[in-house]
């Protein structure tokens, strides 16, 4: 999957596509979009690879902030082993 406006900003032209998305919890929904050839790079070898990724306007929708005090707390976490913190703000944002 490719956020449209990432793919816009990338300048990637695509096909137009039916599509069916199975999200969380089973709820699917059909959307038409396009579908993109995206050019990606392994970081170990550098070998480059095109994928086809569909488009779609977000990949995750509105989070919701999460205490993670408790959470460390019943882990027996110190404050300085948290190096996680989970916020409201969309996922996908990059």
């Amino acid at each position: 999957m490719i956020r449209l406006e990432t793919a816009e900003i990338l300048g990637l032209e695509g096909k137009c596509v039916s599509v069916t998305i199975t999200k969380v919890g089973g709820e699917e929904e059909e959307m038409t979009t396009k579908a993109f050839k995206v050019q990606v790079t392994s970081l170990d070898n550098q070998k480059t690879f095109t994928v086809k990724a569909i488009g779609i306007p977000c990949i995750s929708g509105d989070v919701v902030d999460v205490k993670t005090k408790e959470i460390a707390e019943c882990l027996s976490l110190k404050k300085e082993d948290q190096q996680w913190q989970r916020t409201s703000q969309p996922s996908d944002r990059y």
